[in-house]
């Protein structure tokens, strides 16, 4: 897409958008839309097909495309915008899980689905904020697209008939069909998929330079250029190998030595760091604060936030020189929050016995020494201390992102507490 907007495809007449069974985030929605509509706006005809909409997939419809068509057999399942959380406190005490959770920042509710049954005041304050803020913004811009939208796209699901009665589609009809719509209005007989299921090209340079770019090679050609590169996932210190893991993730090692290499690379000029992330060790998010805040002393590191930059995922973001976000992208959640859970209780419930053998007759060196045992709770001297060291992990990332974005630290205790925001 980048490309045709700059006239690099000089053979694309009209775009054909064919979003299937695509529900991104509000911000990569709202990322696609803009771009798709600063296209439309140079003259080229977008003409978009679903079999079925969402809330973010219409959103990209609405506001970017001239002509929207729906399957006949197809849902339009706008239906509002909302959070959804599951507590789990009363089956885990029902298993006799013992959840020793301990949170810094009021507003940090990330442990709450192990300790409640609903949501402390603070964090659904903070989550219904962030929701009114991006519903606002759904609003905003499907009204502004479509006349008449912004009253009725709330109530669905509608069936194709009624989202064309109400102006919500323009079309009903087969992919086919609204091929040939695209192919009329752009003037030209043929389709040719350039993204996606059945893409073709034969010119694939591009594709291996954005792919040795992601991986840390840099561009083979040593010609000056902008290095991009992803930070998706959680982040930890190393992969978690898990049976469970989808290998999905940011490793701070992996992550750190891609970061080097682009700043020893004197034909990458600048750095596009595309982050999205909800967070994850605090360890690995301060080391790679640092490689990041290492970098930008060589080179421009412009952020580019995708649907989150939250915690972990932020204090990363706050160490680029500039940080770019979708007005929706949810951003924040300075805050700190930690424990384990401990099965010991319900193991004992089946016959297992979980036993400390501390090597020292100190008193308190048996909880001391089952401190990461997944078997034995913590007491309350071993509680305090580790909320001592989290006490320091927040004060860290307060100064971390005073320093990084040169603001007060007062200022920046302002909006931390685990508040979460979205970017507008």
């Amino acid at each position: 897409l980048t490309r045709i907007e700059r006239g690099d495809e000089t053979k694309v007449k009209g775009l054909l958008v064919v979003l299937g069974g695509m529900q991104p985030g509000f911000a990569r929605a709202q990322e696609i839309a803009r771009l798709l509509g600063r296209i439309r706006k140079g003259g080229m005809p977008v003409v978009c097909h679903a079999h079925d909409f969402g809330n973010s997939s219409y959103w990209i419809a609405a506001s970017a495309c001239d002509h929207v068509w729906v399957s006949p057999a197809g849902t339009l399942e706008t239906v509002g915008i909302a959070g959804q959380v599951l507590y789990a406190r009363r089956l885990l005490a029902e298993l006799r899980v013992d959840v020793d959770m301990l949170q810094v920042g009021k507003f940090k509710g990330a442990a709450e689905p192990f300790t409640r049954d609903g949501p402390s005041d603070e964090a659904r304050t903070s989550l219904m904020q962030t929701l009114t803020s991006v519903r606002g913004q759904w609003l905003e811009e499907i009204g502004r697209a479509r006349n008449g939208a912004r009253e009725r796209v709330e109530h669905g699901p509608y069936t194709p008939k009624e989202a064309k009665e109400f102006g919500l589609v323009d079309a009903v009809g087969f992919l086919s069909e609204a091929r040939e719509e695209a192919q009329k209005r752009a003037d030209v007989t043929q389709t040719v998929p350039r993204f996606g299921p059945g893409a073709k090209g034969s010119d694939t340079s591009g594709l291996v330079e954005v792919v040795r770019a992601l991986s840390g090679a840099g561009v083979s050609s040593g010609q000056p250029h902008v290095a991009v590169v992803r930070a998706i996932g959680a982040i930890a210190m190393t992969p978690s190998g898990s049976l469970l893991s989808d290998g999905e993730g940011i490793t701070e090692r992996e992550l750190s030595r891609t970061l080097v290499r682009v700043g020893k690379d004197e034909a990458a000029r600048a750095v596009v760091l595309r982050i999205d992330s909800p967070g994850g060790s605090a360890l690995a998010s301060d080391l790679l604060w640092h490689q990041i805040m290492q970098l930008r002393q060589v080179k421009p590191v412009i952020v580019s936030i995708g649907d989150m930059a939250a915690s972990g995922g932020y204090y990363m973001a706050c160490a680029g020189t500039r940080i770019f976000a979708e007005r929706s992208s949810i951003v924040g959640s300075i805050g700190v929050v930690g424990g384990k859970f401990a099965v010991g209780r319900g193991l004992d419930h089946i016959g297992v016995s979980a036993e400390v053998f501390p090597a020292s007759d100190d008193p308190g060196a048996e909880a001391r020494a089952a401190y990461l045992s997944p078997f034995v709770r913590w007491d309350d001297a071993t509680r305090a201390r580790v909320l001592v060291t989290m006490q320091s992990v927040y004060d860290l990332f307060v100064a971390r992102v005073s320093e990084a974005r040169s603001l007060p630290p007062e200022k920046v205790a302002g909006f931390a507490e685990g508040r979460i925001f979205a970017a507008r």
